[in-house]
């Protein structure tokens, strides 16, 4: 079975690290900095800048990790290189690792079921996008970042309107394997079967019940307890429900990462954290400006992108992408 020779991943991923050996800058290493990951292929890395600018304007005690391939090191030292050397750096994933991670990916987009109800639907260039190997990182940077115990993984699309201090600080002082913030949707509305999926949950994890009525949460901002995940062996857990997943004739969930980080974060616990931070599907529709006052995370998550020709909340976006060196004139 696939399964039995999945558990080698976790060794080939920090073996890569070894053989990458980055050097840090200014408080890349320190608990005390809000410790920040994001991971992006060539084609999207350029996209990072937005999110980097946006930390260096708005949440000054901010460190950034860009983890990205071989082909893009010339793009991601550009990229950081001058403007942004104080808040981030470069991490290298090597080419054998993505390539392991992809071969365990398998994303559907659940045409024809009733998972399709609610925005982000069952289109088939959506699920194309989202089986990128970068958007799967996120599972894996307890051996891409083995110094860390603990950080804020975002998606490329997301922008920092205010300081991650507390939350930092709140998310530390918890012993759940993720803080994420709420969603006042039904968890269940990724899950093609849900019944088979919450008897396979209550096998593998004890006392585990799926509550498929329940809130769920997004992963494209999410704080992640490194410590805990290595501890508890999280990744095994995670190897096995993709292996289930790949298995399954029609598949178990549809589209990529988040249904995967609900399921973890239902059987090694997640934190709560205020829906009201973390203002997100701006891909999909005109953002309120109440809740933009209010967030400290602005999430384009969606199809109309605003560095799309189509794309919504350009006005929110834009001003950061464009900015070099003028920090002052940046306002929402």
């Amino acid at each position: 079975m696939l399964w039995s020779s999945l558990l080698l991943l976790p060794l080939l991923v920090v073996y890569s690290w070894a053989q990458s050996s980055p050097t840090y800058q200014g408080g890349g290493t320190s608990q005390d900095v809000v410790q920040v990951a994001v991971a992006a292929d060539k084609k999207n890395i350029g996209i990072v800048r937005a999110l980097l600018a946006s930390a260096l304007v708005n949440s000054r005690n901010t460190f950034v990790h860009i983890i990205h391939a071989e082909d893009a090191s010339e793009a991601c030292q550009e990229l950081v290189s001058p403007d942004f050397l104080s808040v981030a750096h470069c991490v290298l994933w090597r080419e054998e690792s993505i390539m392991q991670v992809s071969s365990l990916i398998r994303v559907v987009s659940g045409q024809n079921s009733s998972a399709c109800s609610g925005l982000e639907g069952c289109d088939l260039a959506r699920a194309k996008r989202l089986s990128n190997s970068f958007n799967f990182a996120r599972f894996f940077l307890a051996d891409i970042l083995p110094h860390l115990d603990r950080v804020i993984w975002m998606d490329c699309d997301v922008v920092i309107t205010n300081a991650m201090d507390r939350i930092w600080e709140q998310s530390k002082r918890s012993s759940t394997l993720v803080s994420a913030f709420t969603e006042p949707v039904r968890f269940g509305r990724f899950y093609l079967q849900e019944v088979l999926l919450q008897q396979l949950m209550r096998e593998r994890f004890e006392g585990v019940e799926l509550d498929m009525d329940a809130d769920s949460f997004n992963d494209g901002v999410i704080v992640i307890n490194l410590k805990h995940w290595r501890d508890s062996r999280v990744g095994e857990a995670l190897l096995w429900l993709m292996d289930r997943h790949s298995t399954s004739q029609t598949g178990l969930w549809k589209y990529g990462t988040q249904p995967i980080m609900m399921l973890l974060g239902t059987a090694y616990g997640w934190e709560r954290l205020p829906s009201s931070h973390c203002y997100g599907d701006l891909g999909f529709r005109v953002a309120e400006p109440h809740r933009v006052a209010e967030a400290v995370f602005l999430h384009f998550n969606g199809e109309n992108k605003p560095w799309k020709q189509d794309g919504i909340n350009k006005h929110l976006w834009e001003p950061y992408y464009h900015r070099r060196d003028h920090v002052a004139e940046i306002t929402l």
